[in-house]
């Protein structure tokens, strides 16, 4: 894959000369990638039936349960060996109404994997349970044993989940369709994100690598 100039218009033009030697797994012969979100309908929140205690299980912060809340200081110098301050982790350990461990249990800490709850919840406000990211892609041009004397255009459709593996099955179609060489431009217009990279050159860069597997990271 040769890149030999690029510009910037209304949309991005990267001029390439491209060898596609992708793997060899079939696709289907429309060039189109969905996303879709979950498409079962979410109840309001204030329908969904929670079932409450009938008193809080609340313990104390001090003394906790002895053999616990030493394998949770063992594991917490592991950490630390590790190069992991203890600083930034938050642990509290309960049974019932009896404490086994804690540390830094009643501090605010980022909530690792929770935090996608309220990303999903604010994709499902923003985009609603049927929303589809769709990528399009196309050619222009004419095929002559096995070379497209055009351009091969990416309409974006801001799909977040669009990575190596999608770019490489496009390439596979490529190959399936009877195109092996493309001399023309890789145009890409709207929002197209690949690797989750936003900006438009930097992902066309990445989609043009995906159809070399000479180019592939090692």
């Amino acid at each position: 894959m040769i890149l030999k100039s690029f510009s910037i218009t209304t949309t991005i033009s990267l001029l390439l000369l491209t060898i596609i030697t992708a793997c060899t797994s079939a696709e289907p012969t429309e060039t189109k990638t969905a996303s879709p979100l979950q498409t079962s309908t979410p109840k309001p929140a204030a329908e969904i039936e929670t079932n409450i205690p009938e008193k809080p299980l609340i313990a104390l912060s001090i003394n906790p349960e002895t053999a616990t809340a030493d394998e949770v200081k063992k594991y917490l110098e592991r950490l630390t060996a590790r190069g992991f301050s203890s600083q930034n982790q938050g642990i509290w350990m309960q049974a019932g109404d009896t404490l086994l461990a804690n540390h830094q249990g009643s501090i605010p800490l980022p909530a690792a994997s929770l935090t996608k709850v309220a990303t999903s919840l604010a994709a499902l406000e923003t985009f609603g349970p049927d929303h589809q990211f769709i990528t399009l892609i196309s050619a222009r041009g004419n095929i002559e044993n096995g070379v497209l004397n055009g351009d091969v255009v990416i309409k974006g459709g801001q799909d977040p989940l669009f990575v190596w593996e999608e770019a490489i099955a496009i390439g596979n179609l490529l190959n399936r369709i009877g195109i092996k060489q493309v001399t023309g431009n890789l145009i890409i217009t709207d929002k197209f994100y690949m690797n989750f990279e936003a900006n438009p050159v930097a992902a066309g860069n990445f989609f043009k690598q995906a159809l070399n597997s000479n180019n592939w990271p090692r």
